[in-house]
C-alpha cells in the first residue's frame, strides 16, 4: 500500500508540473483538454490517505 501511495503522490507531482506548464503557455488560445488540477487533487488526496493508512504498519516495523 505504501508503494501505491508513493506512486500516487509522484503522479500528483507530475500533474502539478503539467498544470504549471499549462498556465505559463505561450499561446493563450491553446488551452488543452486535460484537467490537470482535478487530477492533481484526486491523486494527492488518494495518495495521502493511503499513506496515512499505511503509516502505523511502517512505524511498527
Amino acid at each position: 500500500m505504501t508503494l501505491a501511495a508513493l506512486g500516487l503522490i509522484g503522479f500528483a507531482g507530475l500533474a502539478l508540473f503539467m498544470d504549471r506548464r499549462r498556465l505559463k503557455r505561450g499561446h493563450i488560445d491553446r488551452v488543452g483538454w486535460m484537467p490537470w488540477t482535478a487530477i492533481f487533487l484526486l491523486a494527492a488526496i488518494a495518495g495521502g490517505g493511503m499513506l496515512a493508512l499505511a503509516a502505523p504498519a511502517l512505524l511498527a516495523a
